[in-house]
């Protein structure tokens, strides 16, 4: 034991010492109101910092597991549905190929290529004409948002017909 800790250990039985002679000076019946009051710390701290943790302890652990238990039921109730999907998604013969997904991505929105054409390093270059404008945009959208591809030009022009647009865009497949 260093120097330093032998005067932290005197200095504090000095102070349990005269607590004690303070104590001792006192009546009985301020002694007793020091006792009640000294329980009802040890109890307050126990209550604090012992058995309100656990109770929230316990409830955050109840809504996590009702939260998974809703997820889990949910999953199983749209099981079916999610495997037809998985089937029903295109797979490409080069599934590493950005052209080739964003062909069959075209394709499964309903919207035909005028052309699509690689430009630089996982990029294509598409163009198409008098395509619906909502099914154009949902196209996008279904790039972005599941293929993680990036616009990185467009330019969309009005159709021929009500509803229809003309684009041609480059689009950055991820990396």
């Amino acid at each position: 034991m260093n120097s330093s800790q032998k005067a932290l250990l005197q200095r504090g039985r000095h102070l349990v010492d005269t607590a004690q002679a303070w104590y001792g000076s006192r009546e009985s019946r301020e002694q007793r109101a020091l006792q009640v009051l000294a329980l009802a710390l040890v109890l307050f701290i126990l209550y604090f910092l012992i058995v309100m943790p656990v109770f929230h302890y316990r409830a955050d652990a109840r809504a996590r597991f009702e939260n998974n238990a809703q997820l889990y039921q949910w999953i199983e109730a749209n099981r079916p549905a999610m495997q037809a999907a998985a089937q029903n998604a295109p797979v490409s013969a080069a599934a590493g190929d950005w052209v080739a997904r964003v062909n069959a991505a075209a394709s499964q929105a309903g919207i035909a290529l005028k052309g699509a054409s690689p430009e630089g390093d996982n990029a294509v270059r598409v163009q198409m004409e008098d395509q619906p404008f909502a099914a154009v945009v949902g196209w996008l959208d279904t790039m972005q948002r599941d293929y993680g591809g990036q616009i990185r030009s467009i330019n969309i022009t009005p159709g021929g017909a009500s509803g229809t647009v003309s684009l041609r865009a480059t689009l950055q497949g991820a990396l």
